[in-house]
């Protein structure tokens, strides 16, 4: 039926119908615009986070052209984005010695067989050589092909040169890691870009052997931590989620905390590395390397912490520090550490005019137990005297290997008479000790105390003298200074 033919009361109520579908479009038409500026966002938020990680993000066409160079990639490399563009990674930053094996590598990535994790030398654009962490993701289209890849980039020469490895790597050794594979969600629409950035930054941290902390500085909560942190503090990422920095550090308050967080923030972002304590769930703590950086996101400082576990390094240093100041074979301190411990004390006494004695003992006839069993018998005997002596001296004495089979121990706030005493009695255990293969062993001590203008090499040079009086009548005994005046007073 024409229009026409149609009567009033059929074509008002038609027009009424109309009008009742119109509010459905309007909304649906909202909705769908709504969306539209939803995805646009996304991407410019992607966008933003891509350029502000602490790790450069570099997009390779497949014939190893740049097509996206991030803010980080031209800190790294010196190139700027217009200077990096369109131009091939192989004229860019590959040194002329490593460009074969940059082929090779390249080659795997496109046929999807391996390269996603490599450890290279680079070239900045100033000619430096970089030693360079990548993490590299193709992008495959439907029909498997690879239409492009995504590299994240960290300069790592810093952190291998404190390791003492720089030199190694910068003579062209490229380490081969295990590849990890890092399985991206397929590009289909626009409004997915974001999320698959996401996940290529998500798989980034995961596969650092560091522990990274997210941290909004606003809530001082942590916002994402990555598998290594999980494994190494044995939380899981639900827990630390309820967490902040403050509670893995036994030695950080909450204040503390954020008046280190808000120096990041006034440093331009990032601070030297530190060196701090961090606590495991089971209550055990170990010594880490810390960096932090800040981002922003979403309108939110967000404070990244890259740890390293430096458990290892430490017992090394403490390894060293003790061979320094100590004997090996007794453990007793060495020479080096008495004339520290002495200047300090001398010092001491100075200021506070308080006493201070000092013993030199010397094993008897040691040359013949050296002689009769041998110098390994000799060794345990040392070993043996010095564990006797540690087990009867006070927490704030100091026991010394002086040479040989010479030891001297320096008692604090000891009057002569005390340490006549105290030396007596080390004395006899000595005699009574059974020392299994030589039987017993006899020591003979010399003892002097602080005088007013002492050094501490007059106030040795008396321990030494009484030493000699005790070994040149009779040994096993005990001769103090006093004793050496008394025999010096002249006869009427």
């Amino acid at each position: 039926m024409n229009d026409e033919d149609k009567s009033k009361e059929e074509l008002l109520k038609e027009l009424a119908e109309l009008r009742q579908s119109l509010p459905g479009f309007e909304e649906s038409y909202e909705r769908h615009k709504q969306d539209e500026l939803d995805v646009i966002e996304a991407n410019k938020q992607s966008t933003f986070q891509a350029q502000r990680v602490p790790l450069g993000l570099i997009k390779w066409t497949t014939d190893f052209k740049v097509a996206l160079w991030s803010d980080m990639a031209e800190h790294i490399f010196g190139f700027t984005r217009a200077e990096a563009e369109g131009k091939s990674g192989f004229d860019l930053i590959i040194p002329e010695s490593n460009k074969e094996l940059a082929v090779e590598l390249w080659q795997q990535l496109l046929t999807r067989e391996g390269g996603h994790r490599t450890i290279s030398v680079n070239t900045a654009k100033d000619g430096t050589r970089l030693l360079c962490e990548w993490h590299n993701t193709p992008h495959v289209a439907d029909d498997g092909s690879v239409v492009g890849v995504s590299s994240l980039v960290q300069d790592i020469s810093g952190r291998k040169q404190a390791e003492g490895e720089l030199k190694e790597y910068i003579d062209e050794l490229v380490l081969l890691v295990k590849d990890r594979s890092i399985e991206l969600m397929r590009e289909v629409e626009r409004h997915r870009q974001a999320e698959d950035e996401l996940q290529l930054f998500r798989a980034a941290l995961d596969s650092s052997a560091d522990n990274i902390f997210l941290t909004d500085r606003a809530t001082m909560h942590f916002v994402d931590v990555n598998d290594a942190a999980c494994k190494d503090l044995g939380f899981t990422r639900e827990e630390f989620l309820q967490m902040g920095p403050h509670d893995i550090k036994p030695d950080y308050t909450l204040h503390t905390m954020v008046r280190e967080f808000d120096e990041v923030l006034r440093s331009d972002g990032e601070v030297g590395v530190i060196e701090t304590i961090h606590l495991r769930k089971d209550g055990t703590q170990f010594p880490v390397e810390l960096l932090l950086h800040s981002i922003m996101s979403g309108g939110r400082d967000i404070i990244v912490a890259v740890a390293r576990d430096i458990t290892e390094r430490k017992v090394f240093e403490d390894r060293l520090k003790r061979l320094s100041t100590t004997d090996e074979l007794t453990q007793a301190l060495n020479r080096r550490k008495y004339l520290e411990i002495m200047d300090r004390e001398v010092e001491r006494v100075k200021r506070h005019a308080t006493p201070l004695s000092l013993l030199i003992f010397d094993i008897d006839h040691f040359k013949a137990v050296n002689d009769t069993y041998g110098h390994d018998v000799g060794d345990e005997v040392l070993k043996a005297v010095a564990e006797l002596v540690r087990d009867n001296v006070r927490k704030v004495d100091y026991f010394v290997r002086w040479g040989g089979e010479e030891f001297v121990i320096i008692t604090p706030d000891t009057e002569l008479f005390k340490a006549v005493i105290f030396a007596d009695k080390l004395r006899a255990r000595m005699e009574e000790h059974d020392f299994k293969t030589v039987g017993t062993i006899t020591i003979s001590i010399g003892v002097s105390t602080y005088e007013k203008d002492d050094t501490q090499e007059t106030l040795m040079k008396r321990a030494d003298e009484a030493l000699y009086q005790a070994k040149q009548t009779g040994r096993n005994k005990v001769v103090s200074t006093e004793d050496l005046n008394v025999d010096n007073v002249p006869q009427a």
